[in-house]
């Protein structure tokens, strides 16, 4: 069982250098194994809210950030992400058309880890 799984994991992913553990694998395989219900798949939508005071002033700084999945001949994990602080956007990679896209290997096993109380 460990090398098909194995063999499944290589087909979608760049596994160079890099040694997975049974939780890693048995995470990948959930995702590969059922691409019909995990491809196109989206989180929620994350939040993250800090509010602190400096020596200027108070600020309020707000994270949002959503992924999607995606497997074609590759499996990769498009991350749509808007930062402001005070109400100015810092960072805004909140349309899909324009989402930061992830390909590292070990980068989609972290986000995997953060969304499987979705999968």
């Amino acid at each position: 069982m460990q090398n098909n799984q194995l063999d499944l994991i290589r087909q979608y992913c760049d596994t160079t250098g890099i040694r997975l553990s049974a939780a890693e694998k048995d995470l990948l395989c959930l995702v590969l194994e059922n691409p019909a219900r995990y491809d196109g798949f989206t989180s929620t939508l994350y939040e993250n809210h800090e509010r602190g005071r400096d020596f200027r002033d108070t600020w309020v700084i707000d994270k949002y950030w959503q992924y999607r999945i995606s497997i074609t001949d590759r499996l990769v994990i498009y991350k749509r992400y808007k930062e402001t602080c005070d109400g100015e956007v810092n960072y805004d990679y909140y349309d899909w058309s324009n989402a930061r896209l992830i390909t590292d290997t070990r980068k989609i096993i972290e986000i995997l880890r953060e969304i499987k109380p979705e999968l």
